[in-house]
């Protein structure tokens, strides 16, 4: 699998030497708070990462981009369910998202 691209501009990943690259995932359901956002988002990337053929015990980096700084303390409490023993290098950053309703986008590396 090359590219996994739902149109000309946008691959969901994209597969280099032995690395996958993941588009930046969020909720489908923007209705929901930080928690239940993050909650999908993690479960976007999952799904994402076994089509691949990994899992997330191999990622290599995660950029969080959120909303608002107020809610790093929400997005940790289920990142830190979801994350692996040995955890990959991770930056969390604020910043202007595509919708006001999305809390929180993730961008993914991973060793496949």
């Amino acid at each position: 699998m090359k590219h996994h691209a739902p149109s000309k501009r946008y691959s969901v990943a994209t597969i280099h030497n032995g690395v996958g690259y993941l588009c930046g995932h969020f909720s489908s359901d923007l209705t929901k708070d930080i928690k239940g956002q993050v909650e999908d988002t993690l479960a976007s990337i999952d799904k994402t990462l076994a089509e691949l053929g990994t899992d997330k015990s191999k990622l290599l980096s995660v950029l969080i981009h959120l909303k608002t700084m107020d809610d790093y303390v929400a997005l940790n409490e289920a990142y830190d369910q979801w994350v692996p023993e040995l955890p990959a290098a991770r930056t969390c950053v604020v910043g202007e998202m595509f919708s006001p309703e999305c809390l929180v986008e993730m961008t993914v590396t991973v060793a496949l």
